[in-house]
């Protein structure tokens, strides 16, 4: 939205500068303009502000992003493959022990209890038997807490591996939101240029003041600018049969007064008018003639 209104303003000082070159204008309107352009202007810098800062912090995000993901996502797939491995070997370790403790317990009388659990009276096992079929049942024990932890781990471990894709996904869109920030710097840039050239042309300079200007009896005085710039006069005299102009006109028409002035000066005196008016319309300022 904040670059809809850049685009808006801009378009509005296009046309305006459109018409500041094709039409008459007043010191009101000039004023207008002028300030229609500095506010524009100064919303366009504070918005281009806004996105430096913006990728700024996307860049330094990317950065650091991108720091984490290569020194945690390797560790985190030789993690999972760690869990896996001694999972296998904890779990073979826990279906040996199991197997031992069977073997030695066949060899001893057994008794069925009403429960289905299978009963071994320490008084008729060999000492050796018991030392070693204890010492089998405690390393099963520790061995199954093992494993229970190592599933938990693994477990943790793979929730940290799903996340990894989201993150991708994130610097993708990052990605994507720095590119579209580049061209709205660019285009803010470029707006930002106009503004300078519009701005130019609604300077002071096109305001020229003119003071006490006097001319003598039967002369000419002309201060005419062809590229629409404005006269402020402040005092002007003419002598009796006297011609004094001072505006924004074609070279054509005016050099078509001043020869009509000329002509009607020469009957009055009774010559005969010769003279051809030169002019300029190069549209670098005002001409005095």
């Amino acid at each position: 939205m904040e670059s809809l209104a850049g685009y808006k303003a801009t378009i509005n000082i296009a046309i305006a500068d459109a018409n500041l070159r094709t039409s008459k204008v007043t010191l009101k309107v000039l004023n207008e303009y002028k300030t229609e352009v500095n506010a524009t202007t100064k919303y366009l810098e504070g918005h281009l502000e806004e996105i430096l800062n913006r990728l700024e912090w996307l860049r330094q995000s990317a950065k650091e992003q991108s720091l984490t993901e290569s020194t945690n996502t390797n560790p985190l797939d030789k993690e999972k493959n760690s869990i896996e491995n001694c999972l296998k070997v904890c779990q073979q370790f826990q279906a040996d022990l199991d197997k031992m403790q069977f073997q030695l317990i066949s060899e001893n009388r057994c008794s069925d209890t009403s429960s289905g659990v299978m009963e071994i009276p320490t008084q008729d096992m060999p000492l050796a038997n018991a030392i070693t079929l204890s010492s089998l049942k405690s390393c099963s024990l520790e061995i199954t807490d093992a494993i229970s932890r190592l599933v938990l781990h693994e477990e943790k471990t793979k929730k940290r591996l799903l996340i990894a894709p989201q993150i991708d996904e994130q610097a993708e869109d990052q990605e994507l939101e720095v590119q579209r920030l580049q061209r709205e710097l660019d285009s803010a840039n470029q707006m930002l240029s106009f503004c300078k050239v519009a701005s130019s042309r609604a300077t002071p300079d096109r305001v020229h003041v003119l003071e006490n200007i006097s001319v003598g009896d039967n002369s000419q005085q002309v201060c005419v600018s062809s590229i629409g710039d404005l006269f402020k006069i402040k005092g002007a005299t003419a002598g009796s049969g006297s011609f004094q102009f001072f505006g924004t006109m074609p070279a054509e028409p005016l050099q078509e007064i001043m020869k009509i002035h000329r002509a009607y000066q020469a009957g009055q005196r009774g010559e005969t008018f010769t003279e051809e008016i030169h002019s300029s319309n190069s549209g670098e300022g005002s001409r005095a003639i």
